[in-house]
């Protein structure tokens, strides 16, 4: 006993730098492998179906509620709706209303490595996708992986765009089980893999539409949030009715390729104040040694109360926008998640909207991490839907909303150096109107905004692409310092929880977090019924095991105990020997390994900037300033009305903010229970929530029945 006493006592002196390096929340970690059939790569080839005529390269028209990724020097862009011209046209020679509705079948790539305009067709390939890979999905997820050379299609669903005899179209009975698609960029391969290595996801990983969702390229991770399924998601919701009853997706998946041989998928349970989301944006920052994921905007049901998990009856009525004077942030390296508040720098504050993209323009000090939102949807009615053609910057860690410019919704946006790439979308009218256009996108998918001129020029500069962005002046203006960084504000006027400031402040040593008795997860226990758990601020948690006591005699027991302290004996020496010479070895290698991911310049394609490169870029550096304690006098405008431009609606905040200003409080949590309420499936039987009684009375009964033409979202706005 006494040497087993020791061991423990080494294993918590040789382990305690895991709880400080990790400081992970409580979970169940127990990791296992996906057992499906192993699928042979296939290479790509055309479509059987008016493959010509419906080729984006030749015959665009519009393209929207796709998704695409930047890769070295091009552009992917997968899945989408689509409007195809008729008679062999394109973008400028198609009159209003003579295209096809269909679906984006191919990858359609555009080659950065040149100057070019937006009317330019000689940048853009298709790259045909063969029978068995799903050809088309709407609001889908594309991630990108630097070791493994990989694209991944995960999430969204099929569409019931266009007719039978268009691309992509998919009957009910004919949609495909979820699954993750890759495609080898060497190769130029599709395949469905097998060697995903699964924590905590359960049997089934779901495929939700409408999630958020980003890459972390310094950590060689990738992350999908939320979102929900519906009919054409999976066969598994067949008697689902079609554009009104959906499952809300709790949770974030998180992709880890660090290890390309076997890459590992980890559901990641979310705190409950964060409620069902979709068509909201999240961006990976970069702050400190493992980052933080922002995220931002979005809808969520009208009623505090609907659930995850469960069908829900009408999901598609009365959603609202979800307020931006809020914005949420999960910090990787505690693994925890906070809500903070925004601040007007003096244009006002955006709108609440859905399905804008976001970009990121740091400091090339660190000084300020300024996040670029484009465009976005303010309602999804289609009695009345509405985009914003304007650009934010929110500049962190003084969380001031900058107004930048002031296009549609439903697009994607890149940042390659100084040009700003929007990639498709839907026009829609201003203030409001009768729904999507119904003419031609003025260019090519890809229209161009210098950040230079803080205009749109329609030209790619490729000699600008190889420079990093630097900060607008507008940004300067509101944060100080120079177009390089040196910013002179940085804190929030208030800052929610002071626990921000050891994200921000690099200098300041990181304590262990305390959640606030507020900070609620939902988990699954062993019947796959889910809870809600507070966690503690450890990482992990050990239980000791009585040993079963035999009947045998007590020379037998003599004799076990000296094996028994023999082996303990040998395993003592082995211990020590892991502790004191191979994990050291291990972690060395693990910081080599981190040394050379590559920095977030060198992600986006162009080489880190020193300072001193360019005399703009020099600024004076202000010393570290901490946040102030919550509970400081409310910022002037924080009760104003102005809530983004005059005219727009205002927005009721989503979750209640807590009273009790400690510094450690945000949104409440709702409690909930009986909900499968995993990002995956985790029911041993697949039809298990497919065939459970719906929850009604979530939605705004008495809305009128969702448009087939914007199918899933019939939005109401809270306020005037």
């Amino acid at each position: 006993m006494f040497l087993v006493s020791v061991i423990f006592t080494l294993a918590s002196v040789c382990w305690a730098d895991v709880d400080i390096l990790g400081k992970r929340q409580s979970s169940n970690t127990t990791a296992s492998f996906v057992s499906s059939v192993t699928s042979v790569p296939i290479p790509s080839q055309a479509p059987t179906v008016n493959s010509t005529a419906y080729d984006l390269t030749k015959h665009y028209c519009r393209l929207w509620r796709h998704s695409s990724v930047y890769v070295n020097g091009s552009i992917y862009i997968d899945s989408g709706n689509t409007y195809t011209p008729q008679g062999n046209t394109t973008f400028n020679t198609t009159r209003p209303g003579e295209y096809d509705s269909g679906q984006n079948v191919n990858l359609l790539v555009i080659d950065l490595s040149k100057n070019f305009t937006e009317n330019d067709t000689f940048p853009y390939r298709t790259i045909n996708k063969p029978p068995g890979v799903p050809p088309a999905l709407e609001d889908s997820a594309l991630w990108y992986s630097a070791v493994t050379r990989k694209l991944y299609q995960l999430g969204g669903w099929f569409s019931r765009s266009g007719t039978p005899s268009t691309p992509g179209y998919i009957q009910q009975g004919s949609i495909p089980k979820a699954a993750i698609w890759e495609f080898d960029l060497d190769t130029e391969a599709w395949s469905e893999p097998d060697d995903f290595q699964t924590v905590d996801t359960g049997k089934k990983i779901d495929r939700p539409g409408a999630a958020a969702y980003c890459d972390a390229p310094s950590l060689n991770q990738s992350f999908i949030f939320e979102g929900f399924v519906q009919q054409m998601s999976d066969p598994d919701y067949a008697d689902y009715p079609i554009y009104d009853t959906y499952k809300f997706i709790e949770g974030m998946l998180r992709l880890d390729t660090s290890e390309p041989q076997s890459p590992v998928l980890t559901n990641i349970s979310i705190p409950t104040f964060l409620r069902p989301r979709l068509d909201g944006s999240m961006i990976h920052v970069p702050v400190g040694d493992k980052g933080i994921l922002v995220l931002i905007g979005g809808q969520t049901p009208s009623s505090p109360d609907t659930p995850w998990g469960v069908p829900v009856e009408h999901a598609s009525w009365g959603n609202i926008m979800i307020n931006m004077t809020e914005i949420d942030i999960y910090d990787i390296e505690s693994g925890y998640w906070f809500r903070q508040k925004t601040f007007d720098a003096g244009d006002g504050i955006p709108s609440g909207r859905g399905a804008m993209c976001l970009e990121l323009i740091p400091a090339t000090d660190g000084s300020s991490w300024n996040i670029i939102l484009v465009a976005g949807i303010l309602t999804f009615d289609s009695k009345g839907s509405t985009s914003r053609q304007e650009i934010w910057a929110l500049s962190l860690p003084t969380f001031q909303w900058v107004r930048l410019y002031g296009k549609d919704g439903d697009h994607t946006c890149h940042l390659v150096g100084e040009n700003l790439l929007i990639i498709g979308g839907m026009d829609r009218t201003l203030p409001s109107g009768s729904g999507d256009a119904t003419y031609c996108q003025s260019s090519m998918p890809a229209r161009i905004f210098s950040m230079p001129l803080m205009n749109y020029t329609g030209t790619f500069d490729y000699a600008g692409s190889q420079r990093p962005a630097l900060l607008p002046s507008a940004i300067v203006s509101a944060i100080g310092g120079t177009v390089s960084g040196g910013a002179l504000k940085t804190a929030p006027e208030e800052a929610n929880d002071n626990y921000l400031q050891y994200i921000f402040n690099t200098r300041l040593e990181r304590p262990f977090y305390t959640p606030p008795p507020t900070y609620v997860l939902a988990t699954v226990n062993e019947t796959n019924v889910t809870s809600s758990s507070t966690p503690i601020s450890s990482p992990t948690q050990s239980a000791s095991v009585a040993p079963n006591r035999g009947s045998g005699s007590n020379n037998a027991g003599a004799i076990a105990g000296g094996v028994i302290g023999g082996v303990t004996g040998l395993a003592l020496i082995g211990f020590l020997l892991f502790c004191f010479i191979v994990r050291p070895r291990k972690r060395k290698s693990e910081e080599k390994r981190r040394s050379e991911l590559p920095s977030y310049q060198e992600s986006k394609g162009h080489p880190p900037v020193e300072i001193a490169d360019r005399d703009t870029r020099e600024g004076a550096h202000s010393p570290p300033v901490e946040m102030p304690i919550p509970g400081s006098p409310t910022p002037l405008g924080w009760n104003s009305d102005r809530v983004g431009e005059e005219g727009d609606n205002v927005t009721q905040l989503v979750g209640a903010r807590s009273e009790n200003h400690d510094g450690d409080q945000w949104g409440r949590g709702h409690r909930r229970g009986d909900s499968d309420s995993r990002f995956s499936e985790v029911s041993n039987d697949s039809n298990t929530n497919s065939g459970s009684t719906a929850i009604r009375g979530v939605g705004v009964h008495g809305s009128p029945p969702v448009s087939p033409r914007i199918p899933r979202k019939n939005v109401g706005l809270s306020g005037t």
